[in-house]
C-alpha cells in the first residue's frame, strides 16, 4: 500500500508540490507523514463513494428511467468516487488552515509573556541566546517547541538572526514578524537589550487589548450577521415551505371545471402546478448550506480581520440552521395541521 501511495504522489503531484505540503502539515503540527494521508484518502474515498452511490440508486432513484443503464451506471458511479475525493481534500484543506492559524493565534497570545521572561533573563547577565533558552516553559506550549529549535540551531552553529527569521517565515503573523525585527535591530544597533524587550513585550500586550477592543465594538455585526443567517433564514424557509403546503392543498381541493372556460388572464388551468415541495426542500437546504458557510467567514473577517478562523465555525453552523430549519418545519406543520398535510 505504500507503493501505491507513492505512486499516486507521483502522478498527480510534483516532488516540488510534495515538498510544499510537508511544509504546510509542519506548520500546523501535522505529524502524519503524506503518503498515510493519500492512503487513508484512498479508502476513505472508496468506501464513502459506495455509500453515497448506493444512496443515489436506492434513495433518489437516478436510473429510473434511464435508456442507458450501465453507461448511467458508470457515471454515477465514477462521480460519487471523485466527488467524495473532492469533498475530502476541502475538508483536508480546511482541517490544515485552522491548525495553522491555531497554532500562529497561539504564538502571538504567548509572545508578550514570553519575552517578559526574556528581558529578565538579559537584566540578570544572559546573553541573549541564554535568555531564549531559559525562558520556555512547558505553558507556552507551540512557541515554546519553535524557540528551543531557535536555539539548537544556534547551538549547532548557525547564527541567532537567521534562526530567529526562519522562525518568523514560517507563520503568516505581521505580529510575530515585526517583533523579532525590531530585536534584531536593536541587537546590531548595540543599545539595551533588555529595556528593548520589554517596550516591545508591552507593545504587543497593548497591540493585543486594542484588537479585543475593536472585536467587542463590532460585536453588533456580527449578531446582526449570525442572527439573519442561523435563525432568520431557517425560519423564512420553513414558513415558505408551509405556504407551498397550504397552497397546493387548497388548490387540489378547489373545483376548477366549471369556470374553466372563462376567459381571463389568469391561468386557471394551471393553479397549484408551482414548486414541489421536495424540490423546495433540497433548494432550501442548500441555500441554507451556503448562507451558513458564508455568515461564518464573514463574521470571522469582520472579528478577526481573516476568513480562516471562520473555517471551523462552518459545520458548527450549517448544524445549526439545518436543526431550526427542521424544528420550525415540525412546528408549523403541527401548528397548522388542519389546513395543510
Amino acid at each position: 500500500m505504500l507503493k501505491l501511495s507513492s505512486t499516486v504522489e507521483r502522478i498527480f503531484l510534483s516532488k516540488n508540490r510534495i515538498e510544499k505540503i510537508r511544509h504546510q502539515f509542519i506548520l500546523a503540527g501535522i505529524k502524519t507523514g503524506i503518503d498515510t494521508v493519500i492512503k487513508r484518502l484512498f479508502f476513505f474515498s472508496l468506501g464513502l463513494g459506495v455509500v453515497v452511490f448506493a444512496a443515489l440508486l436506492l434513495i433518489f432513484e437516478v436510473l429510473k428511467g434511464s435508456t442507458s443503464p450501465v453507461l448511467d451506471l458508470i457515471i454515477y458511479f465514477l462521480t460519487s468516487i471523485f466527488g467524495v475525493f473532492a469533498f475530502l481534500l476541502i475538508l483536508i484543506y480546511m482541517y490544515v488552515v485552522v491548525k495553522k492559524n491555531s497554532r500562529k493565534k497561539q504564538i502571538e497570545e504567548l509572545l508578550s509573556d514570553y519575552l517578559l521572561l526574556v528581558s529578565a533573563n538579559v537584566s540578570a547577565g544572559m546573553t541573549i541566546d541564554q535568555a531564549l533558552w531559559y525562558a520556555v516553559r512547558k505553558r507556552f506550549g507551540v512557541l515554546a517547541e519553535e524557540m528551543e529549535i531557535v536555539v539548537k540551531k544556534t547551538m549547532s552553529g548557525e547564527r541567532l538572526n537567521d534562526a530567529l527569521i526562519e522562525f518568523t517565515e514560517k507563520y503568516d503573523s505581521d505580529v510575530l514578524k515585526k517583533t523579532f525585527v525590531l530585536l534584531l535591530e536593536g541587537m546590531d544597533s548595540g543599545g539595551e537589550v533588555s529595556e528593548l524587550i520589554n517596550k516591545i513585550s508591552w507593545s504587543v500586550k497593548e497591540n493585543q487589548i486594542i484588537k479585543k477592543e475593536v472585536a467587542s465594538s463590532v460585536a453588533s455585526y456580527s449578531i446582526f450577521i449570525l442572527f439573519a443567517a442561523l435563525v432568520a433564514a431557517p425560519l423564512l424557509f420553513a414558513l415558505s415551505q408551509k405556504i407551498i403546503v397550504i397552497m397546493s392543498e387548497l388548490t387540489k381541493n378547489l373545483d376548477l371545471s366549471s369556470i374553466a372556460s372563462v376567459k381571463t388572464q389568469i391561468p386557471i388551468n394551471s393553479m397549484g402546478g408551482g414548486i414541489n415541495v421536495t424540490d423546495f426542500k433540497r433548494f432550501a437546504a442548500s441555500s441554507l448550506v451556503i448562507t451558513a458557510t458564508f455568515a461564518a467567514m464573514i463574521v470571522s473577517s469582520v472579528k478577526t480581520g481573516t476568513i480562516k478562523e471562520g473555517f471551523k465555525n462552518i459545520p458548527i453552523y450549517i448544524a445549526i440552521s439545518m436543526i431550526l430549519y427542521l424544528l420550525i418545519s415540525m412546528a408549523m406543520a403541527g401548528l397548522f395541521a388542519d389546513i395543510g398535510a
